[in-house]
């Protein structure tokens, strides 16, 4: 099928997968805008992930649903997704992820004019107009989509940069947080992974946080993350760091813009992070390493510590620590 760029006026753009996924395709909805200012451009995503773009002014509608619907709930609100895709009928989509579920469902049977998809096999390169390969692990997600965009419809340059899209009431809240707990010079803490294989020692990052206290006693320290059993278990050893309760993910990414150093551990709030070009130290554990190539930080701010034979050690986090804040 020939498509003719001045007859794109409703542009369908699928990232319905992990946060930081998104977080790294987040440029694409700028490059669209710009290049289509007049068109209806639509993100699906996943449910966890619609705090990232839903005040994005680059995007008019923000549809979710989840790549992998398990409940029947999940697979309700995907069916949901497909018939509302149906019922809009695009002019073009782009499924980034590379899900071949993705591609059949919302963008072959959604009834999309113009279908674009990274393709992992024969049966998603059949269901669409032009596709790219999944080579999710040679290339950087900062990349792919954009590229496979721009290829698709014959564009020209790109700015990669990605983008957290705010507004005032988020920075409202972070200027409260900041005020109520007298945060001058701070370090925020994410110690919690969305997978196991992910995770550090808890007992780790009770020794960095103790470290921290007794060696740079001008910094407060912030907790942040979604485990609360993790979280739990790091307040009760340390009363005195302050615990971020609430907070949407743009409210995370504007405190740590203001932070001297964010400590973490690889996934979405890593990317809020280095995108913003602040000080970052994140732990790459080997469950993560396979894929380093498409995800690792990009900044010159960034620190990545790799779990090699000898893993992480305690010392390792300590010297480069004291790197950033020397």
């Amino acid at each position: 099928m020939k498509l003719s760029n001045e007859n794109i006026k409703k542009i369908l753009i699928i990232r319905n997968d992990h946060i930081g996924d998104l977080i790294l395709s987040s440029n694409i909805f700028r490059y669209a805008r710009k290049n289509f200012p007049d068109a209806k451009i639509t993100a699906l995503v996943a449910p966890s992930a619609k705090e990232i773009v839903e005040k994005n002014k680059n995007i008019n509608e923000v549809i979710t649903a989840k790549y992998n619907p398990k409940s029947y709930k999940d697979l309700k609100q995907y069916i949901k997704a497909i018939l509302k895709i149906r019922k809009e009928k695009f002019d073009y989509g782009i499924e980034i992820r590379g899900e071949t579920r993705n591609t059949l469902s919302f963008l072959f049977l959604g009834k999309v004019k113009f279908r674009v998809a990274n393709c992992k096999d024969n049966l998603s390169k059949k269901l669409v107009d032009f596709h790219g390969t999944n080579d999710s692990k040679q290339r950087h997600e900062s990349v792919r989509g954009i590229e496979l965009f721009r290829d698709s419809l014959n564009l020209g340059e790109i700015n990669y940069k990605a983008e957290v899209a705010t507004d005032e009431r988020d920075e409202e809240n972070v200027n409260l947080f900041i005020k109520k707990n007298k945060l001058k010079k701070f370090i925020c803490i994410n110690p919690d992974a969305s997978h196991e294989g992910k995770q550090w020692d808890m007992e780790n990052f009770d020794k960095i946080i103790k470290f921290l206290k007794s060696d740079y006693k001008d910094y407060k320290i912030v907790l942040i993350g979604a485990d609360s059993e993790k979280l739990n278990y790091l307040m009760t050893k340390n009363p005195e760091m302050i615990l971020l309760e609430k907070g949407n993910l743009r409210e995370i990414h504007l405190l740590l813009k203001k932070c001297s150093l964010f400590f973490c551990i690889d996934g979405g709030v890593m990317h809020l992070a280095w995108i913003s070009d602040i000080p970052l130290i994140t732990l790459m554990m080997k469950f993560s390493i396979p894929s380093i190539e498409n995800i690792k930080p990009l900044s010159k701010k960034s620190i990545i510590l790799y779990d090699d034979e000898d893993g992480i050690t305690i010392d390792e986090a300590k010297e480069n620590i004291r790197k950033v804040l020397r």
